[in-house]
């Protein structure tokens, strides 16, 4: 049997154990790159406020998967105002948001219902077109339009854009990212 010396033989264990770790943290990087962009890929809800006035804020509503759009509608929403109820629209952030259909509800369509905001109850996305339908909701159409001559931007075919929205969310749920234009 050959011997070999002992210097030689913790030179080629300390090696592979080298060769060992560098594998590993390659793998743990990997994978951590792998959960990132699965989280990009992700469908998800966008709502980019545009222009905000004393009586509404207009916006536009995103559905985005792989940083693609892949749904638009134009929003339309009541002023920020402290996130008071029935007055504001809600503060900027990130929710997650539900199909919802109740008997109990005057809106007997499916629509969208907004969880957990701050201080806020039943926060939906729902049909309408005019400021004075929404108490804090998120109104969506497919464009903008005066259309009862007060002066105000309005959205149009509410409830079809909203069916259509509505094709795009998972029955699990789906994430909106709230925020204003840049």
């Amino acid at each position: 049997m050959i011997e070999i010396p002992i210097l030689i033989l913790l030179t080629m264990v300390s090696t592979i154990l080298i060769y060992y770790f560098i594998a590993l943290y390659k793998m743990i990087k990997h994978n951590r790159k792998n959960k990132k962009k699965q989280k990009e890929m992700k469908r998800h809800l966008e709502l980019v406020r545009l222009s905000s006035d004393d009586k509404q804020t207009l916006g536009e509503l995103y559905v985005v998967e792989d940083n693609k759009i892949l749904f638009t509608a134009k929003s339309l929403e009541l002023p920020y105002r402290d996130n008071g109820k029935k007055i504001s629209c809600i503060p900027e952030g990130e929710y997650k948001v539900v199909k919802r259909k109740t008997k109990d509800s005057k809106y007997i369509y499916e629509h969208l219902h907004i969880l957990d905001v701050p201080d806020r109850d039943y926060i939906l996305i729902h049909a309408g077109n005019y400021y004075y339908h929404i108490l804090g909701c998120i109104l969506i159409g497919d464009q903008f339009k005066d259309i009862n001559g007060d002066g105000l931007d309005d959205v149009l075919n509410s409830l079809n854009t909203l069916k259509t929205l509505l094709t795009y969310i998972p029955k699990e749920g789906i994430d909106l990212k709230i925020r204003y234009r840049e």
